[in-house]
This record gives C-alpha cells, sequence and structure tokens, in this order.
C-alpha cells in the first residue's frame, strides 16, 4: 500500500503557472489570494473594465481550495436549524438564499465559458445511525420546508450500511475544485484588464488612499482591497484574531472499485465524518473526510488512522494506494461568514469563515462582494447585510468576550511548557519543551538530526504545537501552520519561525 501525503486533486492535475510579481503595479481592485473566492471575483469584475490584479503568495488552487472534498450543496449539515434557533427565521433564509446564489452562479460559470471540471449532478444527504439523532433530522427538514427547500426523509441510501433516517436533497453537485479555479484563471489572464501573479506573497498594506501592498519584490497601488486568503492578513479594523478561529479537517482518498455510494454524505454527530465519490473516465474515487479538531490541538487518536479505521470498517477493506491530506477553514461567532467591507468606510473588503462550506459560501461573497465593487443596490445588497464583518447579535457578542479573555489569557500567562530533553524527542516527532529554562519547539527526524525554534507564532505570539498526522507546526490562536523548516505553510503568519541556537543542546 502506497500512501500519497498530497490532496488527489494536486496530484492528478497540472495546473497553469502564472508568473511573479516583479515590478511596481497600480491597479483599480487588488484581490489577494488566488483560491476559489478571489479567482471568482476576478472573474465576476473583468467584465467591468477596471484593472484587476490576482496576488498570490503560492499557486492558484494550492491552499484551501485545492483541499476541500468540493461538495456544491445548499445541505450545510443541520446549520439551518442551528441558525434559525439562534438568529431567527429571516436570517436562516438568508444564509440559504446566498449559498442557493453561489451554487447558481457556479453552474452558470461552468455552462458559460464550457469548463470542464468533472461536474456531476448528485443528491445530497445528512444522516443518523442512531435514533436519538431522528429528531435532529425532523428539525432541520421542518426550518427547510418553511423556506421552500425541496427536501425529504429517507431510509434508503446507497451507503454500504445501515442507517437509521437521513435527509435527502436532490440536484445537488460536486466538482473537482483545482482544474474549475484553473479554468477560470486562465480565462481572467486573457483578459486586457486583469493579471494574476503567484507566489507573490504580501507582508504588509498601508491604508494610504490609494493603499499600498507590499511584497518582497514590488509595490501595488490599488483603490480597492479584497482580502481572499480564508484567514484575512490584516488584523484592525475587523479584530478578526477575537472573531475566527480556524478547524482542522483530515480527508483520503482510494480508488472505489465495484463500490459507488451516488451521493454526498454527512453525519449528524460528533466525530463528523463525510463520504463521497468522484467520477473520472479512468476510474472512480471514494474520498472520506473527518476527525477534526481545533487548529493547535494535538489529537490522542491520530486522525489518518481513525479515517483508515472507519473506511475499512464501512466502505473498503484494503486498497493499494491511499491519498491523504489535511485543510482547515476559519469558524465565525455566529455560524454565518463575514463578507464585505472590513468597516463602514473602508474600500477593503474580506470574505472568510465559511466554516467548512466553502464551495457555495465562497461563490456567495465573490457576488456580494462584486456587487459592492461596482456599487450597486439590488437584492444582493440587502442579502450582503446578513454577511455583513460589521453586525452585531447575541450570540456573536457572548462569544466575542469569551475568545477575547481566552486570547488575553495566552498572552498574559502562556502555554504552560514542560521542562524536557532533546533526547525526550522521539524521531519523526516534535514537542515543544523548556530546556534550561528557554521554551523551545523542536523537532527530531529520522535520522536523528534536530530542528529548534522559538515555539512562539510569528503572527501574534501565542504558542505552536506539533500536528503528529501532517508533520507541522500549527497555531491555536488563529491557525498558522508551518513546515518542518520553519516556513510558513498557512496564514495569518507572514514571516518564519525563529531559530533557536542551543549550542552543545544541538549536537
Amino acid at each position: 500500500m502506497q500512501i500519497i501525503q498530497k490532496p488527489y486533486w494536486q496530484d492528478t492535475y497540472t495546473p497553469p503557472d502564472f508568473c511573479k510579481l516583479q515590478d511596481d503595479i497600480k491597479c483599480d481592485v487588488a484581490i489577494i489570494g488566488a483560491g476559489i473566492t478571489g479567482i471568482t471575483t476576478a472573474l465576476l469584475l473583468s467584465g467591468s473594465g477596471m484593472k484587476i490584479a490576482v496576488i498570490e503568495a503560492c499557486k492558484v488552487a494550492g491552499s484551501t481550495t485545492g483541499k476541500t472534498t468540493a461538495k456544491i450543496t445548499t445541505l450545510h449539515s443541520l446549520k439551518l436549524h442551528n441558525i434559525s434557533s439562534e438568529l431567527g427565521h429571516e436570517t436562516a433564509d438568508m444564509y440559504y438564499k446566498g449559498n442557493q446564489m453561489g451554487f447558481n452562479k457556479i453552474k452558470d460559470i461552468i455552462e458559460k465559458h464550457s469548463i470542464y471540471c468533472d461536474y456531476t449532478n448528485i443528491p445530497a444527504y445528512v444522516y443518523t445511525e442512531s435514533s436519538e439523532g431522528i429528531n435532529n433530522l425532523e428539525n432541520e427538514l421542518s426550518i427547510m420546508q418553511k423556506l421552500g427547500i425541496k427536501a425529504d426523509i429517507t431510509q434508503d441510501t446507497h451507503l454500504p450500511f445501515p442507517i437509521i433516517s437521513a435527509i435527502k436533497v436532490p440536484n445537488q453537485a460536486q466538482f473537482n475544485p483545482v482544474k474549475y479555479v484553473c479554468s477560470m484563471a486562465e480565462i481572467i489572464n486573457n483578459k486586457d484588464n486583469c493579471n494574476i501573479y503567484e507566489h507573490s506573497m504580501v507582508t504588509k498594506i498601508d491604508k494610504d488612499n490609494p493603499y499600498k501592498l507590499y511584497t518582497d519584490s514590488a509595490v501595488i497601488k490599488a483603490d480597492k482591497i479584497v482580502l481572499a486568503t480564508n484567514y484575512p492578513i490584516i488584523e484592525i479594523p475587523g479584530l478578526f484574531f477575537a472573531k475566527l478561529h480556524q478547524q482542522k479537517s483530515y480527508i483520503t482518498a482510494v480508488e472505489a472499485g465495484e463500490l459507488d455510494i451516488k451521493g454526498m454524505y454527512i453525519n449528524d454527530v460528533d466525530p463528523v465524518n463525510s463520504a463521497r465519490m468522484h467520477y473520472t473516465k479512468q476510474k472512480n474515487m471514494l474520498l472520506l473526510g473527518g476527525y477534526g479538531h481545533k487548529a493547535g490541538q494535538q489529537q490522542p487518536k491520530k486522525s489518518y488512522l481513525s479515517l483508515s479505521e472507519w473506511m475499512k470498517e464501512k466502505f473498503i477493506e484494503s486498497a493499494s494506494d491511499i491519498y491523504q491530506w489535511g485543510t482547515q477553514d476559519c469558524m465565525t461567532l455566529d455560524d454565518l461568514p463575514y463578507i464585505g467591507r472590513v468597516s463602514k468606510n473602508s474600500n477593503i473588503f474580506v470574505a472568510t469563515g465559511y466554516s467548512k462550506w466553502g464551495m457555495t459560501n465562497s461563490t456567495c461573497a465573490a457576488v456580494i462582494i462584486t456587487n459592492e465593487i461596482n456599487g450597486s443596490t439590488n437584492d444582493i445588497s440587502e442579502l450582503a447585510k446578513a454577511f455583513s464583518p460589521q453586525r452585531v447579535n447575541l450570540k456573536a457578542t457572548k462569544i466575542f468576550v469569551m475568545q477575547m479573555a481566552d486570547t488575553a489569557k495566552e498572552y498574559a500567562l502562556g502555554v504552560p511548557v514542560p521542562k524536557g530533553n532533546i533526547k525526550d524527542v522521539l524521531k519523526g516527532d516534535g514537542m515543544v519543551i523548556k530546556i534550561d529554562e528557554i521554551k523551545t519547539a523542536v523537532y527530531k527526524d529520522e535520522n536523528n538530526n534536530t530542528k529548534i525554534f522559538n515555539p512562539k507564532c510569528t503572527h501574534m505570539g501565542c504558542t505552536i504545537a506539533f500536528n503528529p498526522d501532517d508533520k507541522t507546526w500549527d497555531c491555536a490562536c488563529h491557525g498558522s501552520r508551518f513546515d518542518l523548516s520553519g516556513n510558513v505553510l498557512k496564514g495569518p503568519a507572514k514571516t518564519p519561525l525563529n531559530a533557536v541556537n542551543l549550542g552543545i543542546y544541538e549536537s
């Protein structure tokens, strides 16, 4: 059995290359991030006549978008009932309408531009394996019916194991997200008023008029900025450090053989698990996801192992090749994404907090932000009020206060770090330990070589933790990730971990 530590989408498709930004430029709109949010926004703005620049730190669709399970659906587990209970029926209606708008826009873009991305219409299910879960499904279905959503309760699925009940929504969809986003990127880059720049990390923004965005080799002047980076790269205005946290998820993909579950599935309880097929001309793949946790919090049982056991018990006993990869997404205070201006008079727009339902939420965000940049007043601008980053509600306020208290505690007291020695670190493992009163993050490879860093995240100074599944250093506060050499894998951090020289302790 071969384990491939890479997303299936990125291993089976070669994306186009775009140049690095080398010279200073001026544009009307600078979009930071070339995932599905940023590229869709650029495509929708490309017909406006404005000068558009998309600036990406790594590759187009190379981060969160390239690591998703890519379900295009408005069935977001049991979310509508939760929103309705906490924030009211009207807000639940706005959330559904926004995501249905995103669903429709994806389909429109694929049809208009003849994009081949393995797009397949397929039903979506939320299922329960216990009698206790029936009431939760019925509550969700009740809200869906009030909103006019076509859905049914069923006991019949194509899962290879029995369930008690499920909500079924027909005519949902799935696709290859990297093919989709890269196809849009090539369309954009062929336009005279749009350019995409890869390997160009924005490290600083000056809020002058126009705004100035700095990379390691150039400066971009822009009248408007769209932050499409999953986690926003600015904290003020917005206070996103207290309004967001990141949640890890793990995914595995295997060749399905004769198995075909003919749908997209997610269960109703923790641990949350999901399953779907991916169909190609060569073979059919089974994608399983789940066993997530808050970023930076190690699990007592490795998540990939749990996924493998679930696969063998419920789906396929053995597989020749197994793809394994981790991803993470931002979670908000009240289950709604933050989409729009970061403050009332700002021309900086943000799109974040999709809470693991990024395909429709991201496309909804692109439509809303495009509408605001164009200055249009219509039904979309009314819809945007529900997702405004400036919104205030009781649920969000309560959680905001608690998260601010946790953050203050982290800064004031720090995470307790046990005393230790490099000898305590096993081969292939990492630990945060205090060596002669010096706090360190130590990784030891299979050849007994060590790399030692200051364990403070370079974003806001929280203590990092070792992720044994992905072999990364992760920050629990805001989700920054660093590789074994200390380089930034995922923001909001922009600079590498600081190396520590312990002299004799490194030998």
